[in-house]
Protein backbone atom coordinates (compact mmCIF):
# COMPACT_ATOMS: atom_id res chain seq x y z
CA UNK A 1 0.00 0.00 0.00
CA UNK A 2 2.78 2.10 0.38
CA UNK A 3 4.43 1.60 -2.63
CA UNK A 4 1.02 2.73 -4.10
CA UNK A 5 0.74 5.97 -2.14
CA UNK A 6 4.19 6.82 -3.58
CA UNK A 7 2.56 5.77 -7.00
CA UNK A 8 0.13 7.83 -7.29
CA UNK A 9 1.61 10.95 -5.34
CA UNK A 10 4.28 10.80 -8.21
CA UNK A 11 1.66 10.43 -10.89
CA UNK A 12 0.90 13.15 -13.76
CA UNK A 13 -2.35 11.46 -14.71
CA UNK A 14 -3.97 10.45 -11.64
CA UNK A 15 -5.46 12.58 -8.52
CA UNK A 16 -4.69 11.23 -5.19
CA UNK A 17 -6.57 12.87 -2.02
CA UNK A 18 -6.98 12.47 1.81
CA UNK A 19 -10.12 13.07 3.77
CA UNK A 20 -10.84 13.05 7.74
CA UNK A 21 -13.57 11.32 8.45
CA UNK A 22 -15.57 14.75 8.32
CA UNK A 23 -14.62 15.32 4.80
CA UNK A 24 -11.62 17.24 5.50
CA UNK A 25 -8.45 17.61 3.12
CA UNK A 26 -5.54 15.75 4.83
CA UNK A 27 -3.37 15.46 1.92
CA UNK A 28 -3.22 16.82 -2.01
CA UNK A 29 -1.33 15.01 -4.55
CA UNK A 30 0.86 17.66 -6.44
CA UNK A 31 -0.99 16.72 -9.68
CA UNK A 32 -4.41 17.58 -8.13
CA UNK A 33 -2.44 21.03 -7.03
CA UNK A 34 -1.48 21.71 -10.38
CA UNK A 35 -3.96 20.62 -12.32
CA UNK A 36 -7.07 22.79 -10.23
CA UNK A 37 -4.48 25.85 -9.69
CA UNK A 38 -4.74 24.90 -5.66
CA UNK A 39 -2.03 25.82 -3.15
CA UNK A 40 -1.83 22.77 -0.60
CA UNK A 41 -0.94 24.99 2.34
CA UNK A 42 -4.32 26.69 1.56
CA UNK A 43 -6.79 23.48 1.31
CA UNK A 44 -4.95 21.38 4.09
CA UNK A 45 -8.41 20.93 6.74
CA UNK A 46 -11.05 22.39 4.44
CA UNK A 47 -13.40 20.76 3.41
CA UNK A 48 -13.60 19.17 0.57
CA UNK A 49 -17.51 20.29 -0.28
CA UNK A 50 -15.09 23.69 -1.25
CA UNK A 51 -13.99 22.30 -4.44
CA UNK A 52 -17.42 20.39 -5.27
CA UNK A 53 -20.28 21.87 -7.02
CA UNK A 54 -22.86 22.65 -4.51
CA UNK A 55 -25.45 20.18 -7.03
CA UNK A 56 -23.18 17.47 -6.62
CA UNK A 57 -22.80 17.63 -2.79
CA UNK A 58 -25.70 15.09 -2.10
CA UNK A 59 -23.54 12.56 -4.00
CA UNK A 60 -20.56 13.13 -2.12
CA UNK A 61 -22.66 11.88 0.99
CA UNK A 62 -24.29 9.03 -0.53
CA UNK A 63 -20.77 7.82 -1.16
CA UNK A 64 -19.03 8.05 1.96
CA UNK A 65 -22.34 6.56 3.60
CA UNK A 66 -21.32 3.42 1.03
CA UNK A 67 -17.89 3.59 2.15
CA UNK A 68 -19.08 3.54 5.48
CA UNK A 69 -21.02 0.44 5.08
CA UNK A 70 -18.13 -0.97 3.27
CA UNK A 71 -15.09 -0.63 4.34
CA UNK A 72 -12.16 -0.60 2.09
CA UNK A 73 -14.08 -1.15 -0.79
CA UNK A 74 -13.76 0.89 -3.39
CA UNK A 75 -16.84 2.92 -5.00
CA UNK A 76 -16.97 4.99 -7.91
CA UNK A 77 -18.41 8.78 -8.38
CA UNK A 78 -18.61 11.54 -10.64
CA UNK A 79 -18.43 15.10 -9.11
CA UNK A 80 -17.80 18.40 -10.98
CA UNK A 81 -15.55 21.07 -9.97
CA UNK A 82 -15.90 24.90 -10.08
CA UNK A 83 -13.14 26.65 -12.00
CA UNK A 84 -12.06 29.70 -13.03
CA UNK A 85 -14.45 31.95 -15.74
CA UNK A 86 -17.31 29.95 -14.76
CA UNK A 87 -15.91 27.12 -16.23
CA UNK A 88 -16.57 23.40 -14.90
CA UNK A 89 -14.14 20.92 -14.10
CA UNK A 90 -15.61 17.34 -15.23
CA UNK A 91 -14.07 14.38 -13.14
CA UNK A 92 -14.50 10.88 -12.07
CA UNK A 93 -13.34 9.54 -8.43
CA UNK A 94 -13.16 6.27 -6.88
CA UNK A 95 -13.52 6.59 -2.62
CA UNK A 96 -11.98 3.90 -0.23
CA UNK A 97 -12.21 4.51 3.72
CA UNK A 98 -8.98 3.17 4.87
CA UNK A 99 -9.31 1.27 8.04
CA UNK A 100 -6.58 1.60 11.15
CA UNK A 101 -4.69 -1.47 12.69
CA UNK A 102 -7.61 -2.25 15.13
CA UNK A 103 -10.26 -1.91 12.16
CA UNK A 104 -11.69 1.31 12.78
CA UNK A 105 -12.44 3.95 10.28
CA UNK A 106 -9.66 6.17 9.62
CA UNK A 107 -9.16 8.47 6.69
CA UNK A 108 -11.21 8.32 2.90
CA UNK A 109 -8.74 7.87 -0.31
CA UNK A 110 -10.22 8.78 -2.81
CA UNK A 111 -8.10 8.40 -6.46
CA UNK A 112 -9.72 10.60 -9.25
CA UNK A 113 -8.98 12.19 -13.09
CA UNK A 114 -10.30 14.69 -15.16
CA UNK A 115 -13.06 13.56 -17.65
CA UNK A 116 -13.93 17.46 -18.78
CA UNK A 117 -12.59 16.44 -22.82
CA UNK A 118 -14.38 13.34 -22.56
CA UNK A 119 -17.72 14.49 -21.15
CA UNK A 120 -17.64 17.67 -23.70
CA UNK A 121 -17.26 15.38 -26.19
CA UNK A 122 -20.02 13.22 -25.69
CA UNK A 123 -21.85 16.88 -24.86
CA UNK A 124 -21.00 17.77 -28.43
CA UNK A 125 -21.70 14.02 -29.50
CA UNK A 126 -25.13 14.60 -28.02
CA UNK A 127 -25.77 17.75 -29.44
CA UNK A 128 -24.63 16.81 -32.81
CA UNK A 129 -26.97 14.02 -32.51
CA UNK A 130 -29.36 15.94 -31.48
CA UNK A 131 -29.20 18.30 -34.49
CA UNK A 132 -28.71 15.25 -37.15
CA UNK A 133 -32.06 13.88 -36.16
CA UNK A 134 -33.77 17.32 -36.03
CA UNK A 135 -32.15 18.00 -39.88
CA UNK A 136 -33.09 14.55 -40.48
CA UNK A 137 -36.59 15.36 -39.52
CA UNK A 138 -36.88 18.40 -41.45
CA UNK A 139 -35.52 16.67 -44.23
CA UNK A 140 -37.77 13.86 -43.91
CA UNK A 141 -40.70 16.12 -44.10
CA UNK A 142 -39.40 18.41 -47.15
CA UNK A 143 -39.10 14.99 -48.71
CA UNK A 144 -42.08 13.55 -48.00
CA UNK A 145 -44.32 17.33 -48.25
CA UNK A 146 -42.45 18.37 -51.65
CA UNK A 147 -44.63 19.15 -54.54
CA UNK A 148 -41.59 17.79 -56.51
CA UNK A 149 -41.27 14.41 -57.24
CA UNK A 150 -38.10 12.79 -55.28
CA UNK A 151 -36.31 9.72 -56.02
CA UNK A 152 -33.16 8.18 -55.16
CA UNK A 153 -31.87 5.28 -57.74
CA UNK A 154 -28.68 3.07 -58.55
CA UNK A 155 -27.04 2.95 -61.56
CA UNK A 156 -29.30 0.13 -62.78
CA UNK A 157 -32.44 2.39 -61.94
CA UNK A 158 -33.75 0.50 -59.07
CA UNK A 159 -35.34 2.59 -56.60
CA UNK A 160 -34.30 3.38 -52.91
CA UNK A 161 -36.82 5.64 -51.86
CA UNK A 162 -39.48 7.61 -53.85
CA UNK A 163 -41.66 10.24 -52.44
CA UNK A 164 -45.20 10.18 -52.82
CA UNK A 165 -45.31 12.95 -55.58
CA UNK A 166 -43.12 11.10 -57.44
CA UNK A 167 -45.66 7.92 -57.39
CA UNK A 168 -48.68 10.02 -58.43
CA UNK A 169 -47.16 12.00 -60.88
CA UNK A 170 -46.28 7.77 -62.44
CA UNK A 171 -49.68 6.86 -61.07
CA UNK A 172 -48.07 3.61 -58.81
CA UNK A 173 -48.97 2.86 -55.44
CA UNK A 174 -46.46 4.41 -52.72
CA UNK A 175 -45.95 1.30 -50.61
CA UNK A 176 -45.25 -0.48 -54.00
CA UNK A 177 -42.28 1.55 -55.83
CA UNK A 178 -39.61 -0.67 -53.96
CA UNK A 179 -40.70 -3.30 -56.82
CA UNK A 180 -40.83 -0.94 -59.46
CA UNK A 181 -37.45 0.04 -61.80
CA UNK A 182 -37.03 3.66 -63.35
CA UNK A 183 -36.37 2.35 -66.85
CA UNK A 184 -39.83 0.85 -66.87
CA UNK A 185 -41.15 4.55 -67.29
CA UNK A 186 -38.97 5.19 -69.65
CA UNK A 187 -39.35 4.55 -73.43
CA UNK A 188 -37.41 1.83 -74.90
CA UNK A 189 -35.53 4.22 -77.42
CA UNK A 190 -34.20 6.27 -74.66
CA UNK A 191 -32.91 3.22 -72.91
CA UNK A 192 -29.23 4.01 -74.08
CA UNK A 193 -29.12 7.35 -73.90
CA UNK A 194 -30.04 6.93 -69.93
CA UNK A 195 -27.00 4.54 -69.16
CA UNK A 196 -25.15 6.59 -71.11
CA UNK A 197 -25.65 9.59 -68.78
CA UNK A 198 -25.59 7.93 -65.63
CA UNK A 199 -22.04 6.48 -66.62
CA UNK A 200 -20.87 9.64 -67.52
CA UNK A 201 -22.04 11.21 -64.55
CA UNK A 202 -20.19 8.60 -62.12
CA UNK A 203 -17.24 9.41 -64.37
CA UNK A 204 -16.98 13.05 -63.62
CA UNK A 205 -19.57 13.25 -60.52
CA UNK A 206 -21.22 16.41 -61.31
CA UNK A 207 -24.60 16.99 -61.32
CA UNK A 208 -26.91 17.96 -64.21
CA UNK A 209 -30.12 18.88 -65.41
CA UNK A 210 -32.56 18.67 -68.41
CA UNK A 211 -35.62 17.84 -70.26
CA UNK A 212 -37.46 14.41 -70.55
CA UNK A 213 -40.56 12.43 -70.90
CA UNK A 214 -41.45 10.02 -68.51
CA UNK A 215 -44.55 7.41 -68.99
CA UNK A 216 -46.91 7.12 -66.11
CA UNK A 217 -48.40 3.71 -65.49
CA UNK A 218 -51.49 4.12 -67.92
CA UNK A 219 -48.57 4.80 -70.93
CA UNK A 220 -49.29 8.21 -70.73
CA UNK A 221 -45.97 10.60 -71.91
CA UNK A 222 -45.14 13.06 -69.53
CA UNK A 223 -42.74 16.16 -69.82
CA UNK A 224 -40.19 16.76 -67.01
CA UNK A 225 -37.59 18.16 -65.96
CA UNK A 226 -35.10 16.86 -64.20
CA UNK A 227 -32.20 16.98 -61.33
CA UNK A 228 -29.43 14.36 -60.96
CA UNK A 229 -26.84 14.30 -58.28
CA UNK A 230 -24.75 11.23 -58.28
CA UNK A 231 -22.64 9.80 -54.76
CA UNK A 232 -21.27 7.38 -53.27
CA UNK A 233 -23.29 5.97 -49.72
CA UNK A 234 -20.48 4.61 -46.85
CA UNK A 235 -20.11 1.07 -49.12
CA UNK A 236 -18.87 3.20 -51.81
CA UNK A 237 -21.43 2.51 -53.91
CA UNK A 238 -22.57 5.11 -56.12
CA UNK A 239 -26.28 6.57 -55.67
CA UNK A 240 -28.08 8.88 -57.78
CA UNK A 241 -30.61 11.57 -56.36
CA UNK A 242 -33.38 12.84 -58.68
CA UNK A 243 -35.70 16.05 -58.49
CA UNK A 244 -38.36 15.86 -60.67
CA UNK A 245 -40.62 18.68 -62.00
CA UNK A 246 -43.63 17.78 -64.07
CA UNK A 247 -44.18 20.66 -66.84
CA UNK A 248 -46.70 19.39 -68.38
CA UNK A 249 -48.78 22.90 -67.61
CA UNK A 250 -45.45 24.58 -68.78
CA UNK A 251 -44.93 23.29 -72.13
CA UNK A 252 -48.81 23.76 -72.40
CA UNK A 253 -48.33 27.65 -72.02
CA UNK A 254 -45.29 27.24 -74.28
CA UNK A 255 -46.43 26.17 -76.97
CA UNK A 256 -49.74 28.56 -76.71
CA UNK A 257 -47.46 31.24 -76.42
CA UNK A 258 -45.46 30.19 -79.41
CA UNK A 259 -48.83 29.57 -81.39
CA UNK A 260 -50.37 33.34 -80.21
CA UNK A 261 -46.44 34.71 -81.21
CA UNK A 262 -46.78 33.30 -84.12
CA UNK A 263 -50.50 34.68 -85.03
CA UNK A 264 -49.29 37.87 -83.77
CA UNK A 265 -46.22 38.13 -85.81
CA UNK A 266 -48.28 36.74 -88.81
CA UNK A 267 -50.88 39.42 -88.41
CA UNK A 268 -48.51 42.59 -87.91
CA UNK A 269 -46.70 41.05 -91.16
CA UNK A 270 -49.89 41.04 -92.59
CA UNK A 271 -50.87 44.45 -91.52
CA UNK A 272 -47.49 45.80 -91.83
CA UNK A 273 -47.73 47.11 -88.48
CA UNK A 274 -44.47 46.99 -86.02
CA UNK A 275 -43.62 47.68 -82.28
CA UNK A 276 -40.57 50.22 -80.77
CA UNK A 277 -39.71 51.13 -77.36
CA UNK A 278 -37.32 53.68 -76.11
CA UNK A 279 -35.18 53.66 -73.28
CA UNK A 280 -34.99 57.41 -72.45
CA UNK A 281 -32.12 57.05 -69.65
CA UNK A 282 -29.77 54.58 -72.34
CA UNK A 283 -31.02 55.71 -75.53
CA UNK A 284 -31.53 52.12 -76.34
CA UNK A 285 -34.22 51.59 -78.86
CA UNK A 286 -36.20 48.09 -79.54
CA UNK A 287 -37.47 47.44 -82.91
CA UNK A 288 -39.67 44.38 -83.90
CA UNK A 289 -38.96 42.55 -86.81
CA UNK A 290 -41.47 44.64 -88.80
CA UNK A 291 -40.57 48.13 -88.33
CA UNK A 292 -36.60 47.37 -89.91
CA UNK A 293 -38.62 46.20 -92.79
CA UNK A 294 -40.72 49.54 -93.22
CA UNK A 295 -38.08 51.34 -93.17
CA UNK A 296 -36.12 49.03 -95.23
CA UNK A 297 -32.99 48.08 -92.71
CA UNK A 298 -31.12 44.76 -91.82
CA UNK A 299 -32.80 43.32 -88.73
CA UNK A 300 -31.24 44.36 -85.80
CA UNK A 301 -29.07 46.93 -87.95
CA UNK A 302 -29.32 49.70 -85.51
CA UNK A 303 -27.29 50.80 -82.49
CA UNK A 304 -28.10 53.80 -80.10
CA UNK A 305 -30.88 55.57 -80.89
CA UNK A 306 -30.94 58.70 -82.99
CA UNK A 307 -33.77 61.36 -83.17
CA UNK A 308 -32.56 63.51 -85.82
CA UNK A 309 -31.49 59.91 -87.68
CA UNK A 310 -35.14 58.81 -86.72
CA UNK A 311 -36.44 62.14 -88.31
CA UNK A 312 -34.88 62.27 -91.70
CA UNK A 313 -36.84 59.25 -93.28
CA UNK A 314 -39.99 61.90 -93.20
CA UNK A 315 -40.41 64.94 -94.91
CA UNK A 316 -38.95 67.96 -94.06
CA UNK A 317 -42.07 69.73 -93.38
CA UNK A 318 -42.87 66.55 -91.00
CA UNK A 319 -40.18 66.33 -89.33
CA UNK A 320 -40.36 69.78 -86.63
CA UNK A 321 -44.35 67.92 -85.95
CA UNK A 322 -43.15 64.98 -85.03
CA UNK A 323 -39.92 65.85 -82.83
CA UNK A 324 -42.63 68.58 -81.11
CA UNK A 325 -45.12 65.46 -80.44
CA UNK A 326 -42.32 63.32 -79.03
CA UNK A 327 -41.20 65.98 -76.81
CA UNK A 328 -44.49 66.42 -75.60
CA UNK A 329 -44.54 62.50 -74.10
CA UNK A 330 -41.58 62.30 -73.27
CA UNK A 331 -42.49 65.69 -70.46
CA UNK A 332 -45.82 65.96 -70.21
CA UNK A 333 -47.07 62.35 -71.09
CA UNK A 334 -48.93 63.09 -73.46
CA UNK A 335 -49.40 60.55 -76.66
CA UNK A 336 -49.44 61.25 -79.80
CA UNK A 337 -50.97 59.54 -83.63
CA UNK A 338 -49.92 61.02 -86.83
CA UNK A 339 -50.80 59.80 -90.30
CA UNK A 340 -47.29 61.02 -92.44
CA UNK A 341 -45.34 60.48 -95.27
CA UNK A 342 -42.19 58.56 -95.08
CA UNK A 343 -39.13 57.66 -97.54
CA UNK A 344 -37.65 54.19 -96.54
CA UNK A 345 -33.39 53.94 -96.20
CA UNK A 346 -34.28 52.59 -99.87
CA UNK A 347 -35.76 55.75 -100.79
CA UNK A 348 -39.15 54.23 -101.62
CA UNK A 349 -41.93 56.92 -101.38
CA UNK A 350 -44.26 55.64 -97.84
CA UNK A 351 -47.17 56.58 -95.95
CA UNK A 352 -46.90 55.83 -92.14
CA UNK A 353 -48.83 55.91 -89.14
CA UNK A 354 -46.86 56.56 -86.20
CA UNK A 355 -48.37 56.58 -82.64
CA UNK A 356 -46.52 56.81 -79.65
CA UNK A 357 -47.22 57.02 -75.50
CA UNK A 358 -44.82 57.48 -72.08
CA UNK A 359 -43.43 54.28 -70.24
CA UNK A 360 -43.36 54.90 -66.60
CA UNK A 361 -41.88 53.75 -63.48
CA UNK A 362 -42.87 54.97 -59.67
CA UNK A 363 -45.04 57.63 -61.41
CA UNK A 364 -41.41 58.98 -63.24
CA UNK A 365 -41.42 59.23 -67.51
CA UNK A 366 -39.14 56.33 -68.16
CA UNK A 367 -39.63 56.17 -72.06
CA UNK A 368 -41.63 55.76 -75.15
CA UNK A 369 -43.46 53.03 -76.83
CA UNK A 370 -45.86 52.79 -79.74
CA UNK A 371 -46.27 51.17 -83.24
CA UNK A 372 -45.72 52.36 -86.76
CA UNK A 373 -47.77 50.71 -89.65
CA UNK A 374 -47.21 50.93 -93.27
CA UNK A 375 -50.56 52.16 -94.96
CA UNK A 376 -49.09 52.76 -98.55
CA UNK A 377 -51.03 50.50 -100.18
CA UNK A 378 -54.51 51.54 -98.25
CA UNK A 379 -53.30 55.42 -99.14
CA UNK A 380 -52.70 54.15 -102.85
CA UNK A 381 -56.44 53.01 -102.80
CA UNK A 382 -57.87 56.11 -100.91
CA UNK A 383 -56.32 58.38 -103.45
CA UNK A 384 -57.47 55.86 -106.29
CA UNK A 385 -61.13 56.70 -104.74
CA UNK A 386 -61.09 59.15 -104.63
CA UNK A 387 -60.02 59.95 -108.23
CA UNK A 388 -62.79 57.48 -109.25
CA UNK A 389 -65.20 59.78 -107.55
CA UNK A 390 -63.63 62.64 -109.20
CA UNK A 391 -64.14 60.97 -111.88
CA UNK A 392 -67.64 60.08 -111.48
CA UNK A 393 -68.46 63.51 -110.14
CA UNK A 394 -67.64 64.83 -113.95
CA UNK A 395 -69.39 62.32 -115.56
CA UNK A 396 -72.73 63.00 -113.96
CA UNK A 397 -71.74 66.70 -114.62
CA UNK A 398 -71.19 66.11 -118.09
CA UNK A 399 -74.16 63.62 -118.48
CA UNK A 400 -76.44 66.42 -116.91
CA UNK A 401 -75.14 69.24 -118.71
CA UNK A 402 -73.18 68.43 -122.08
CA UNK A 403 -74.74 65.34 -122.89
CA UNK A 404 -78.26 66.53 -122.46
CA UNK A 405 -78.35 69.37 -124.15
CA UNK A 406 -76.91 67.28 -128.08
CA UNK A 407 -79.48 64.79 -126.88
CA UNK A 408 -82.35 66.41 -126.02
CA UNK A 409 -81.47 68.66 -129.91
CA UNK A 410 -81.25 65.09 -131.18
CA UNK A 411 -84.94 63.89 -129.79
CA UNK A 412 -86.63 67.14 -130.51
CA UNK A 413 -85.26 67.02 -134.32
CA UNK A 414 -86.15 63.33 -134.54
CA UNK A 415 -90.05 64.58 -133.41
CA UNK A 416 -89.52 67.39 -136.19
CA UNK A 417 -88.70 64.68 -138.86
CA UNK A 418 -91.62 62.51 -137.94
CA UNK A 419 -93.56 65.36 -139.08
CA UNK A 420 -92.38 67.23 -141.95
CA UNK A 421 -93.16 66.92 -145.33
CA UNK A 422 -90.87 69.61 -147.13
CA UNK A 423 -87.70 68.09 -148.13
CA UNK A 424 -85.68 71.06 -147.49
CA UNK A 425 -86.80 71.40 -144.33
CA UNK A 426 -85.92 67.27 -144.01
CA UNK A 427 -82.31 68.29 -145.23
CA UNK A 428 -82.16 70.96 -142.53
CA UNK A 429 -83.45 68.70 -139.97
CA UNK A 430 -80.87 65.97 -140.79
CA UNK A 431 -77.63 68.16 -140.73
CA UNK A 432 -78.70 69.28 -137.73
CA UNK A 433 -79.24 65.53 -136.49
CA UNK A 434 -75.60 65.31 -137.34
CA UNK A 435 -74.10 67.86 -136.24
CA UNK A 436 -75.75 66.82 -132.06
CA UNK A 437 -75.06 63.62 -132.26
CA UNK A 438 -70.97 64.67 -133.67
CA UNK A 439 -70.91 66.74 -130.19
CA UNK A 440 -72.61 64.12 -128.35
CA UNK A 441 -69.52 61.58 -129.36
CA UNK A 442 -66.90 64.27 -128.22
CA UNK A 443 -68.15 64.33 -125.02
CA UNK A 444 -68.25 60.17 -124.81
CA UNK A 445 -64.90 60.44 -126.13
CA UNK A 446 -63.34 62.94 -124.01
CA UNK A 447 -65.17 61.38 -120.71
CA UNK A 448 -63.59 57.60 -121.78
CA UNK A 449 -60.23 59.35 -122.56
CA UNK A 450 -60.28 60.75 -118.49
CA UNK A 451 -61.61 57.33 -117.39
CA UNK A 452 -58.00 55.69 -118.97
CA UNK A 453 -56.14 58.44 -117.89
Amino acid sequence: MQAECSYLEKSNILFYVKLDLEGNYKYLSPNFCDHFGYKYEDYIGVHSFETICEEDHQLCLDIIQKCLKNPEKAFAVKLRKPAKDDKIFFTQWEFTLELDEDKKPMEYSCIGFDITKKVNRRSEIAQLNLQLEGSKQQYQALFDTSSLAIILHDLDGKLILANDTFCKLLKIEHQNFTDYNLYQFIENKNWKATKELLTALEKEGKNTAFEFELIDAEKNLIPVYINKLIFKDWTGKPLVWGVITDITERKKHINLLETQKELLEKSANIAKLGGWELNLKTLEATWTKEVYEIHDLPYNSIGLFNLDNSLNYFLPNDRQLIKDAIDLTIKEGKPYHLELKFISAKKVNKWVIISGEAMYHNDKIVGIKGIIQDITERKSFEETIISQNELLTEIYYSQSHLMRLPLANILGLVSLLEIETDKDEIEIIKRKLKLSATQLDEVIKELAIKKNS
